[in-house]
């Protein structure tokens, strides 16, 4: 069945909840969030048993390294199988993506920075970067699959509401990118509703450790995802579409506090969200 006529007949399939005023392209399907969870423990499962012996060899070392490569390449394949889901990633901005991951300094890691309206969000970026640290909530270390993986490529998990314990993922941070790893934060801090053309406010933090290490700053912005799986709905949007752009990178040594590297990212990316809408 073409994908056209599949997202619609499940569209319009009974029991599948619609938001106010959605179209029929906009209804939410629980049946293809079922398909999507089951697509995680299947290539999370796959992706484990590929990766897990390359994970004993040293960090850095090359067997190492082509284990980064095949928990990308399987994180990515999650969102590509998903026939209710367009994604447009186009070539130039991954080349781009990548120029910045390579382009640091030596002994200095990368920070990317993203806007945040859904979890597809770091699939889609932990799919592009090979060997990413993603700062994510500790809860999602609880999915079957999904958290043995995060633990097997060195994901860095923060509780949620305990400061101490967010400090504590902060010095990881640092740790990695001292180590020349690339991180992605959502310095939102949790996600924006869905379509929405401005960020919420930056927690400064992270941008104090880009600063203190030397650390570029590539601001990333995610547009569609919010509609994909809206915030707090237990149901996906066939027909929705994921778009990726990178904007320029923000060297810290052009910026004489935390505070204002925080604003120069935060303006660029609502920016790129005004210009989308």
């Amino acid at each position: 069945m073409p994908r056209s006529k599949a997202n619609r007949a499940v569209a319009e399939r009974p029991g599948d909840a619609a938001t106010p005023g959605a179209t029929p392209a906009q209804r939410l399907s629980f049946g293809w969030l079922l398909y999507f969870l089951l697509s995680v423990v299947f290539v999370g499962c796959v992706g484990s048993c590929v990766f897990l012996p390359c994970r004993l060899a040293p960090e850095g070392s090359p067997v190492r390294r082509f284990g980064e490569r095949w928990a990308a390449y399987f994180t990515g394949l999650i969102l590509r199988i998903q026939p209710w889901l367009s994604l447009n990633v186009p070539a130039e901005e991954v080349q781009k993506l990548h120029s910045a991951v390579r382009s640091v300094p030596q002994h200095s890691g990368c920070l990317l920075i993203a806007n945040h309206q859904s979890p597809l969000d770091i699939f889609l970026l932990l799919g592009l970067v090979p060997g990413l640290r993603t700062l994510a909530k500790s809860a999602l270390l609880r999915i079957p699959f999904l958290g043995t993986m995060m633990i097997l490529t060195g994901q860095i998990p923060v509780t949620r509401g305990k400061l101490d314990a967010f400090w504590k993922a902060l010095e990881k941070v640092r740790i990695r990118l001292r180590a020349g790893d690339t991180v992605l934060i959502f310095p939102e801090m949790t996600r924006a509703a869905p379509g929405a053309r401005q960020t919420l406010e930056f927690n400064i933090a992270p941008f104090l450790v880009a600063l203190q290490e030397r650390a570029p700053v590539v601001p990333v912005v995610i547009t569609g995802s919010g509609q994909a799986w809206p915030k707090g709905l237990s149901g996906v949007a066939p027909g929705t579409c994921i778009a990726l752009q990178i904007l320029p990178a923000l060297l810290p040594e052009q910026f004489d506090s935390a505070q204002a590297l925080s604003d120069a990212a935060r303006l660029q990316i609502d920016r790129a969200l005004a210009s989308a809408a």
